[in-house]
């Protein structure tokens, strides 16, 4: 004997229905439920006390660099004569003697009017954020006159304590020279009105043919 016969609508949203349910019980117990006891016993203080680290190391950074912004950026020292490198060189040597490691990158000099910029990138690993702020003291204090400019500061081995672990400084600086009484210019670059880097040739050029257009305009014009 067979039996065949068709759901009623009804049926089949209680088919449904339970069908849903059977899957969200399946879904709290396998899945929800071992998340929830994960999350539960996950351990936060970890996180907040990193999270506290990096705030203080923030707070340290913003105040040295507001205690920066508070001078003159611009050190009050002398502007030797063009070239000052050497001397220059070893005032830097004596300002980073007592950091654990240093590095100067030196750019290309370039003149600008009788004033010559020499842009270095400064790297140096204080033992702490108390002798990093040591040496940007002892910058801004140089016998030679130069400008502060960008400054970086973080931890050196990634304890997030500035006070008390090792902290790495990028600095900016340029030192500033004079071309009044210099005995040698040749091969120093020059800043045209476009700041742009051309050769003494070419900006003499530039400053002719600029001379030549005035000249030009005031003929038409009379």
């Amino acid at each position: 004997m067979k039996l065949n016969r068709a759901f009623t609508k009804r049926e089949l949203v209680l088919l449904l229905i339970g069908a849903a349910l059977l899957i969200a019980l399946f879904y709290w117990r396998v899945a929800y439920i071992p998340l929830q006891d994960e999350l539960a016993s996950y351990d936060k203080t970890d996180v907040e006390a990193q999270i506290a680290q990096e705030q203080a190391k923030a707070a340290q950074i913003k105040k040295m660099q507001d205690a920066l912004a508070n001078n003159e950026a611009v050190s009050v020292g002398e502007i030797a004569t063009y070239d000052n490198l050497t001397n220059e060189i070893n005032e830097l040597n004596t300002i980073v003697s007592g950091t654990t490691s240093f590095n100067f990158d030196f750019k290309d000099p370039y003149m600008q009017g009788t004033t010559v910029r020499r842009d270095i990138d400064l790297t140096f690993t204080a033992a702490n954020l108390s002798a990093a702020e040591s040496v940007i003291s002892q910058l801004y204090g140089c016998k030679y006159r130069l400008l502060i400019g960008n400054m970086t500061l973080q931890d050196a081995d990634g304890s997030s304590n500035l006070q008390n672990g090792p902290v790495t400084a990028d600095v900016s600086v340029t030192f500033f020279e004079t071309t009044v009484g210099a005995q040698d210019l040749s091969g120093l670059m020059v800043m045209d009105d476009s700041g742009n880097l051309v050769t003494q040739d070419e900006y003499q050029k530039e400053e002719a043919s600029g001379q030549e257009g005035t000249s030009s305009s005031s003929n038409a014009s009379n």
